[in-house]
């Protein structure tokens, strides 16, 4: 067993406490069973909720994360194929449907308690309080760095680990030889002493049908094959072809179309709209006041941005007009100088010694960049 953090004995002591009543019924179970048939087709294996072998021997990881440029689906998809010892050439991606099986209990875990070292038979219920908690909150999110370091670290790396763990051991039952005597290299097992050598696809079903660990041996930094490598990214081509689709070429039977117009500063509110002036216009259906912005809904896109244009509307002086960009840059710098100053600022994370480094260095470059508001 691992060092415990404070933290996690804590928290294992809360809930040691009431795993009498809640123990065995909150533990996840078999999520897999629950989502297989959103996921995968019928000659596919699905190993956990994140994972599914082809006959083909391909592996897709399901990520429960939207892409939005920061390579997440790329990044999730080479930790789990990193602890499988897969062959990355094989390996594809697919964006999990919205099914609470997929709430962030990883995210609510990692932010709650880090990345506690609990004991392998406790597990099962804390993954499952988590679980039950994100669920309830319908916690399917994307944000906030968190990607990599909850579902990443807590759950694509252990699925990874867990079910290379069962292929490992269904071709031990297959070939009947001990276990440790087989090592997994893309996407492949192999038994050196026999020269044999057999796909993952191979025993996919076999291993499914075996319990997963909870706790699997996690792979150290000078093991990864796959993490810290240069790889094309999956989300690349289609954008770079244009047939990447995105919220805005999303189409349901009867669905309208808004564009909003915001009032010019922070603070300022509507005063008046002359809506009868584009009622005419063809599709338009609704114009909204918002309070601090006004919108208009129409059958089309273009309709409603055309009306919107054209949308005579005034807004309230909120006292801000007269702010201009390069005032708050200022400020900003004031306040940064006097925190420094005075020793008020905040330290979010620190690791090693900056400013001995910065001292120490040979030669020092320094920028400055700054964005609008």
């Amino acid at each position: 067993m691992g060092k415990w953090s404070r933290r996690a004995f804590i928290t294992t002591g809360v809930l040691a406490g009431g795993a009498v009543v809640i123990g065995v019924a909150i533990r996840p179970g078999s999520r897999a069973d629950k989502v297989a048939g959103l996921i995968a087709s019928d000659d596919e294996t699905v190993f956990n909720v994140w994972v599914k072998i082809s006959p083909d021997n391909t592996i897709t990881a399901v990520i429960p994360h939207a892409e939005m440029g920061q390579g997440v689906h790329t990044t999730l998809a080479m930790m789990l194929a990193d602890e499988m010892d897969a062959d990355w050439q094989l390996v594809e991606m697919m964006e999990a449907p919205a099914h609470e099986e997929y709430a962030n209990y990883a995210l609510a875990k990692g932010y709650t308690l880090g990345d506690p070292d609990f004991p392998a038979f406790l597990i099962g219920t804390v993954d499952g309080i988590f679980l039950t908690a994100s669920k309830a909150m319908n916690l399917q999110i994307t944000g906030g760095s968190t990607s990599v370091p909850t579902t990443g670290q807590l759950g694509m790396r252990v699925a990874g680990a867990a079910v290379k763990s069962v292929l490992l051991q269904a071709a031990a039952d297959t070939w009947d030889v001990p276990v440790d005597e087989l090592i997994a290299r893309k996407s492949h097992i192999i038994h050196a002493a026999s020269d044999q050598s057999a796909p993952y696809s191979d025993f996919a079903q076999q291993a499914a049908t075996l319990s997963q660990p909870a706790k699997p041996r996690l792979k150290t930094t000078d093991e990864y094959t796959i993490m810290g490598t240069d790889v094309q990214r999956f989300d690349v081509p289609a954008k770079v072809d244009g047939s990447a689709l995105f919220g805005i070429d999303a189409v349901l039977p009867g669905m309208k179309y808004a564009t909003v117009k915001a009032a010019p500063v922070f603070g300022a509110k509507v005063k008046s709209i002359d809506a009868g002036s584009i009622q005419d216009m063809p599709g338009i259906r609704k114009v909204v006041n918002l309070g601090d912005a006004v919108a208009v809904v129409a059958d089309g896109y273009w309709q409603a941005k055309q009306a919107l244009d054209r949308l005579p509307v005034e807004f309230e002086e909120a006292g801000n007009e007269a702010v201009e960009q390069s005032d708050i840059f200022k400020q900003f710098t004031r306040d940064m100088d006097t925190a420094l100053a005075n020793g008020d600022e905040i330290v979010d994370q620190q690791t090693g010694d900056a400013d001995a480094a910065m001292s120490a260095a040979s030669s020092v470059v320094e920028a400055e960049y700054r964005v609008p508001y």
